[in-house]
């Protein structure tokens, strides 16, 4: 029984030291294995972190590139706003140069504008009784004057056809009526001169069926003289007439004056209502 008992006891130990050396074994191979996955998982962790630094090297190299680019876009825009300025500056130098030309050029003017008034003056002080020069060199009336007192020398020799009458109706032979006429009408030859009578400035060169080709000539004051009946007439819009001043010649009449014959057409008004000539003529 003894013997039994101690050869059961040996192999209980044996079957114990066969199962502490196969945990032994067991664990050494686990912490083999255990070791081999750390050192895999440190070797990821380092492929993430070296990822990792690389993208950040990138975005670093990508963000300094977006800063040099903005810098030299910010140079370039600098450099042209500056050049803008530049060029803006010479066209401003460019306008103010022009702008000072106008100026000189306008003062030149009005002074010779004065200086041609001041000979104007020299001259009228100069004529006697101041009929033979016209005031305004550049055809504006507004100097000339005229009154009730003032005369106009007949613009050519001949009798009165028919006289001047706005209150009374007198007859037109060539027409066969009785009517109210605004104007003398003076008989001439055909192609005799016919001269202003007066200083002034032409107003008007024109031509209509009744009076033929005539002028209107303002002499001051509002007062206006209309010469009719006109052939080659010598003068322009804004010419200056004195008294000797040839305006033109008699024409043939008119249809609306053939019984009368040739005859100068000769109206004044003042401020456009007409006035009797024969108050003014001399």
């Amino acid at each position: 029984m003894r013997d039994s008992r101690k050869k059961t006891l040996g192999k209980e130990t044996v079957i114990v030291a066969l199962l502490c050396l196969i945990c032994l074994s067991a664990i050494a191979v686990g912490n083999h294995f255990l070791g081999k996955s750390k050192e895999k998982n440190t070797d990821k962790k380092e492929d993430i972190i070296n990822l990792n630094a690389e993208k950040n090297d990138e975005t670093t190299k990508a963000d300094n590139l977006q800063v040099d680019g903005n810098v030299v876009k910010e140079k370039e825009s600098v450099t042209q706003k500056e050049n803008f300025k530049t060029e803006d500056k010479n066209i401003n130098i460019d306008n103010i140069s022009n702008e000072i030309l106008e100026q000189n050029n306008i003062l030149k003017n009005e002074s010779n504008n004065i200086n041609k008034s001041d000979k104007n003056e020299e001259i009228e002080k100069e004529s006697p009784n101041n009929e033979e020069v016209v005031v305004n060199v550049n055809g504006n009336v507004s100097n000339l004057t005229f009154g009730e007192e003032d005369k106009i020398e007949w613009p050519v020799e001949g009798n009165v056809l028919l006289d001047y009458s706005m209150e009374n109706t007198i007859y037109f032979p060539t027409l066969d009526t009785y009517k109210c006429n605004p104007a003398l009408i003076i008989q001439s030859e055909k192609g005799k001169e016919i001269k202003a009578g007066v200083k002034g400035v032409v107003k008007t060169v024109s031509t209509e069926d009744e009076i033929g080709n005539f002028i209107i000539v303002e002499i001051g004051s509002g007062y206006e003289i209309t010469y009719g009946q006109l052939s080659d007439i010598k003068v322009s819009e804004k010419d200056e007439v004195n008294k000797d001043t040839c305006i033109g010649l008699t024409a043939d009449t008119t249809r609306y004056y053939e019984n009368e014959g040739p005859n100068l057409y000769f109206k004044l008004t003042k401020n456009g209502e007409p006035c009797d000539p024969m108050d003014y003529l001399k």
